[in-house]
């Protein structure tokens, strides 16, 4: 259980939309105390408990350990009159990326209170955003075999915390080339993200509870990335 002054409160997200809409650098200076209190504390105990508690799961997966509560924004990516800051901040972890432009899957804690496509708190799992050859060798390991995903998905503890399994976030319309519309599976063969994801509610997320619980959610969602990486690392 975190420490009363390192948990999110009710003042987080009021925090961020605040430090979101500033157009002035010395804003978040004069806040220190409550970006410390209300962003930064909080972030950081939460990583160190997830390091912790993976250490032994998921000794191959990097997590941060800098400017793991940044919102301040580059100063040549901000224009006269922009706002200097973000409004949201987020943590990831996964192995070592394959190559430039290919990472492998990832577990995923966002405070996103006001992104066009993800409005509010998530955790996340999966492959997002593949690469067009890390997206076919995927379609084609769940094509040939997809009983290990139906396995997890039917799983307890798994259905428990994500009961949808894979997002049907970002789903292609048509069937993609090559593969068989009549495949069982074909609805997860239309995915363009290989993802698994829950969203929080504000309560959960300032409650004493909090850190245990996304802890427990990466435990699961380290099982759906394990089943990816393994077709990712199988040679075609």
């Amino acid at each position: 259980m975190p420490n009363t002054f390192e948990k999110f409160n009710k003042n987080t997200l009021p925090f961020l939309r605040e430090a979101g809409s500033q157009t002035e650098n010395e804003w978040l200076e004069d806040h220190a105390s409550e970006y410390d209190q209300h962003l930064s504390k909080p972030i950081v105990a939460l990583v160190e408990k997830l390091k912790t508690d993976l250490s032994s799961s998921a000794p191959d997966y990097h997590f941060p350990s800098r400017n793991l509560a940044r919102i301040k924004r580059m100063a040549n990516r901000v224009t006269q009159g922009e706002p200097v800051n973000k409004d949201w901040v987020s943590v990831s972890a996964s192995r070592p990326q394959i190559s430039r432009f290919e990472h492998y899957p990832h577990l995923f804690f966002g405070i996103l209170p006001d992104q066009p496509e993800w409005k509010g708190i998530f955790i996340t799992g999966g492959l997002f955003m593949p690469t067009s050859a890390q997206m076919k060798k995927v379609r084609l390991g769940i094509a040939k075999d997809a009983k290990p995903f139906h396995r997890l998905f039917a799983d307890a503890n798994f259905k428990k915390r994500f009961p949808l399994g894979f997002s049907k976030r970002q789903t292609g319309v048509r069937t993609p080339l090559g593969f068989d519309a009549d495949h069982p599976d074909i609805e997860w063969l239309k995915l363009k993200n290989f993802m698994a994801e829950r969203q929080v509610s504000v309560a959960e997320f300032t409650s004493s509870a909090f850190f245990d619980n996304v802890a427990a959610d990466f435990h699961q969602l380290l099982k759906l990335n394990r089943l990816l990486e393994n077709i990712l690392d199988t040679d075609s």
